[in-house]
């Protein structure tokens, strides 16, 4: 699921002619466990200090399987993260790496977490 994100979002770049951006794997853990912990306390919430994390930005998110493919779920992040200003200008950004931490709760919602560096 997370690889599915990253190549959706690297693939909507691609299409804007933005830079590439590379997976860095060094920082999923963080990225798994801060989906992980808003997952258990059901709670959208970023990191307070997003430079404690070494990141520049996060964008969360939390959805639902819904009898949905890896590929079609991804989509799905991707665009909702689209249709907010807010997440889609971080997306659109000049950053050069990405990392994406996904939780998979019991109810089937999916909380993500992506960082940018």
């Amino acid at each position: 699921m997370e690889k599915e994100i990253f190549n959706k979002i690297t693939t909507y770049r691609s299409k804007k002619n933005l830079n590439k951006l590379l997976y860095n794997c060094d920082m999923v853990k963080s990225c798994r466990e801060h989906s992980y912990f808003m997952g258990k306390n059901d709670n959208l919430v970023h990191v307070k200090d997003i430079m404690s994390v070494n990141a520049s930005a996060e964008i969360i998110q939390q959805t639902y399987i819904d009898e949905q493919t890896h590929s079609e779920l991804a989509t799905s992040v991707l665009n909702n993260f689209l249709s907010s200003p807010s997440h889609k200008k971080i997306i659109e950004s000049k950053y050069i790496k990405i990392s994406v931490g996904v939780f998979i709760g019991k109810d089937e919602s999916i909380w993500v977490t992506i960082r940018f560096f």
